[in-house]
Parts: C-alpha cells; sequence; structure tokens
C-alpha cells in the first residue's frame, strides 16, 4: 500500500508543480495530494496497531489478577 501512495504522491506533486496554478487540474491534484497524505497516514497507524498484536497468546485466570 505504502508502495503505491508513494508513486501515487510523488506523481501528482510532480504534475503539480509543472502546472500554473491558473490550470483547473492544479486544485484536482492538490485533492489527490491530501488524499495521499490521509492514507498514508491511516496506513501506518494500521501498521502500527499490527505491531502491538500478541503473536503468542497465553492461557491466563483473571483470578491471578484480582485480590
Amino acid at each position: 500500500m505504502n508502495n503505491l501512495l508513494t508513486v501515487i504522491l510523488s506523481a501528482s506533486q510532480l504534475m503539480q508543480m509543472e502546472l500554473a496554478e491558473s490550470n483547473p487540474l492544479h486544485e484536482d491534484l492538490k485533492d489527490i495530494i491530501e488524499a495521499a497524505n490521509r492514507a498514508a497516514a491511516q496506513t501506518h497507524q494500521f501498521m502500527n496497531l499490527g505491531r502491538r498484536l500478541v503473536t503468542d497468546p497465553e492461557s491466563f485466570s483473571l483470578k491471578n489478577f484480582i485480590q
């Protein structure tokens, strides 16, 4: 996912730099860049969530934790 977002972001930014601000596509590219940045942030959050998952769960009793 990050690889695709990198390509989308890079291509959009390059096209935006080449276009004049008066070009109607300039605003569309701005929207694409913002969406790609939001998607990258969301992907980053999902990756962090996945890293915190217990991969080797252990059985336990709540009685051992409650006094």
